[in-house]
């Protein structure tokens, strides 16, 4: 285990019941997500897919396989396509605003990837996080926080 995964389960069982963990995705399923969206996902994304398949916060939703049907990170990417996502781009959170936080596989350096951010109104492309680890790092010290300060109020 890498260090930024020890981080990352280490804030997750702090998280415990304030998130939802949906499961493990099996290889098969992976390779199915690779094959489809014609990419090559890195081994970060990959490791959370094995580990938590899908990962649901009080304020986000790091998208993976889910539970049932076609996987989320598949499904979204597709239907974001159609729209106009650049073909290395997978989607992996909605922020709501008006911007899609994708996988950028077309930047892979190692086990990891850029981060970016699609506007959906003009299709621009920015860059978010350097890499995968940091933003759901990012993301559950966010969800922490929140929790302790709901905690002390």
């Amino acid at each position: 285990m890498t260090e930024a995964q020890a981080r990352i389960t280490a804030l997750i069982k702090d998280l415990d019941k304030d998130i939802k963990i949906v499961g493990k995705t099996d290889e098969q399923t992976i390779l199915m997500i690779e094959d489809r969206l014609k990419v090559s996902l890195p081994e970060s994304y990959k490791w959370f897919l094995r580990e938590y398949s899908l990962l649901m916060m009080p304020n986000y939703i790091v998208y993976g396989v889910g539970s049932v049907g076609e996987p989320a990170c598949l499904k979204l990417t597709i239907g974001v396509r159609e729209k106009g996502l650049p073909a290395a781009l997978v989607v992996i959170e909605n922020d709501n605003d008006g911007r899609i936080l994708c996988l950028d596989t077309a930047r892979t350096k190692g086990e990891d990837c850029p981060i970016v951010g699609w506007a959906t109104q003009d299709g621009k492309v920015s860059d978010a996080y350097p890499g995968f680890y940091d933003l759901l790092e990012t993301k559950l010290k966010d969800t922490l926080l929140g929790k302790q300060a709901r905690v002390s109020t």
